[in-house]
């Protein structure tokens, strides 16, 4: 019976454990992906920050301008 109930123990233990391991190899994974971008972004240039601000901008206007198309075609139908 003692035996039975220490395996169910360890089972259990191991299982926490393992768990545990786990969120601790994400966490530890996430830090250094977390490093390595910021590591990255330390090394870019003034100028390729801008241009990466430029494209992000024209990214941005392009989705607007077809959100208003979308509004558009939507309100056409609907009237």
């Amino acid at each position: 019976m003692w035996s039975k109930t220490e395996q169910i123990i360890k089972s259990i233990f191991q299982a926490e454990v393992k768990i545990a391991t786990e969120a601790i190899d994400e966490a530890i994974a996430f830090y250094n992906n977390f490093l390595e971008l910021q590591n990255r972004y330390q090394q870019e240039t003034p100028e390729q920050r801008e241009a990466e601000k430029a494209w992000i901008d024209q990214q941005r206007q392009q989705l607007n301008q077809v959100q208003q198309g979308i509004k558009e075609i939507l309100n056409q139908s609907a009237g």
